[in-house]
């Protein structure tokens, strides 16, 4: 029996770039003439933080059958803080998008391993395993002063406060 447990804490740096604004050029119709212009393709964000993740992670290894099945248990709980989301700006703002840093989300589960060595035999090994894992996904905040914006991608995602994560189907 081999018991082992980990704490952790990391984080993702944004883009240096993030930071700066960047501008688009752009031919414009004025007057029926063809005109040069500029318009902001990227909003700067100075107050941009790293993204954080705290995680926990506990579990067992045991053999037995003189070391031929080996059972693996992991219990896991990580937490992301300020993460790093590219927001799409109104067309009447100009359109383009920015880097802001938003909400907390909170993912935890099981995951189990059972390996057993089937046939040990100079010319064959045969070793069998199966694995499961149970995740849960909850989005716990999503900040100050942010309003949900919605993506559409195999279905029409939904968003639930402190609340598991849900799926919903096209109609």
């Amino acid at each position: 029996l081999r018991l082992r447990a980990a704490v952790g804490e990391s984080g993702v740096q944004p883009d240096p770039l993030a930071a700066i604004s960047r501008v688009s050029y752009a031919a414009y119709f004025v007057d029926g003439q063809v005109q040069p212009g500029a318009a902001i393709s990227y909003l700067g964000n100075p107050k941009l933080g790293p993204e954080r993740q705290n995680e926990f992670e506990t579990g067992f290894d045991i053999d037995g059958l003189s070391r031929r099945v080996r059972i693996e248990m992991t219990y896991y709980d990580k937490r992301s803080h300020n993460a790093l989301v590219t927001e799409p700006l109104a067309n009447s703002a100009g359109g383009g998008s920015t880097t802001i840093n938003v909400g907390s989300v909170r993912n935890w589960g099981y995951e189990a391993l059972l390996t057993a060595e089937v046939l040990q035999s100079r010319p064959i090994d045969w070793t069998v395993s199966v694995n499961a894992s149970i995740n849960h996904n909850q989005l716990v905040s999503l900040g100050a002063n942010v309003q949900p914006f919605y993506a559409q991608f195999q279905g029409l995602s939904l968003i639930h406060i402190s609340e598991p994560t849900r799926q919903a189907e096209n109609s």
